[in-house]
């Protein structure tokens, strides 16, 4: 695990890129930390990749994330520090010179109930869970935008 410093009530940009065994953190654009890794996503009893965001528990320890997530973007090709900075303030449209390898799109300000809209047109909805029983779907105001 990774830990990455942060101010309460403040916004903070954080991007992960797993590349070549390696996850690499940055923080407000930043390179922060990395760390040898394994797969980033698990397959659930029905063979498909899983990904969980903002918690896990292991045994009698929780590591749950307590507080807001504005917007995820996932790709499917890596990114270096010059890219994360110039993008990552700035809302995703189908002109960005990297759409066509952007997994998933979760702007965080529409969907349904528990179900989050994956805005890249991939058609991978998410599923809000432990405590969202209906989300308060809002404009972001993150990093001015």
């Amino acid at each position: 695990m990774i830990g990455l410093p942060y101010t309460t009530g403040e916004w903070v940009h954080i991007a992960m890129v797993h590349s070549n065994g390696e996850l690499h953190a940055f923080l407000n654009g930043i390179e922060v930390a990395s760390m040898p890794s394994g797969p980033t996503a698990q397959p659930d009893t029905g063979g498909q990749p899983i990904l969980y965001l903002g918690g896990m528990v292991i045994g009698s320890r929780d590591y749950t994330f307590s507080g807001e997530i504005d917007e995820l973007r996932l790709w499917n090709t890596t990114l270096d520090q010059t890219t994360i900075q110039t993008w990552m303030t700035t809302p995703l449209t189908a002109s960005h010179p990297l759409w066509t390898s952007l997994a998933a799109y979760y702007q965080m300000s529409n969907g349904s109930g528990i179900t989050l809209s994956d805005d890249s047109g991939n058609g991978h909805s998410g599923l809000l869970a432990n405590g969202m029983n209906d989300s308060n779907w809002v404009a972001s105001t993150a990093f001015g935008n």
